[in-house]
């Protein structure tokens, strides 16, 4: 994960900072403007905007996840079900809201782009920064029964993602934690 302070020349709340994944090719955040809220940018693009706070590198606990459809489209046989480990999880699953389409939103609130299937059309998600990290790790970090004491203790750490107050200084602070 890294972070950054956000431009407070054009946005009054700058202190709140802004958070993305980073892939290792791209940061993947969220942010306003333009038909998708979810975007890739360069690495030193995000970092030139405000002062970059650097990186949180939480240690996620080996494992894989449940089998899980990465796509736009899953069948409802599963037959593009896979399983990843936790760290590819995420980046695939981040990837695929980008793909499905997400709008911007202030709230603390968020929604899960959904794929389609045989029964169901695609619908976007909608999320900001914060929420969007934070929705990504718990995600991709679904780990198949029986869980190790350290999957046990990750889970309950990205619950705490979501304990108020929800804001990117306190989502980045907490992954910086997270050892």
């Amino acid at each position: 994960m890294v972070g950054r302070e956000l431009d407070t020349h054009s946005v009054p709340l700058g202190f709140v900072g802004h958070i993305g994944l980073w892939n290792g090719e791209h940061v993947i955040e969220a942010s306003e403007g333009g038909d998708n809220a979810i975007k890739l940018v360069n690495l030193n693009d995000f970092k030139s905007i405000a002062r970059y706070w650097g990186t949180a590198r939480p240690h996620i606990p080996d494992g894989v996840i449940e089998p899980t459809c990465y796509e736009t489209f899953c069948p409802t046989n599963g037959e593009k079900h896979i399983s990843l480990l936790a760290r590819e999880a995420i980046v695939r699953y981040a990837e695929q809201q980008e793909r499905l389409g997400v709008d911007y939103t202030l709230l603390p609130d968020y929604r899960t782009a959904q794929f389609a299937d045989k029964y169901h059309e695609a619908k976007r998600g909608s999320f900001r920064c914060d929420t969007f990290v934070s929705v990504m790790l718990r995600q991709g970090t679904r780990y198949v029964q029986p869980w190790t004491r350290a999957q046990s203790l990750w889970s309950d750490r990205v619950d705490t993602l979501f304990k108020p107050p929800v804001l990117p200084t306190t989502v980045f602070d907490k992954l910086k934690s997270f050892n």
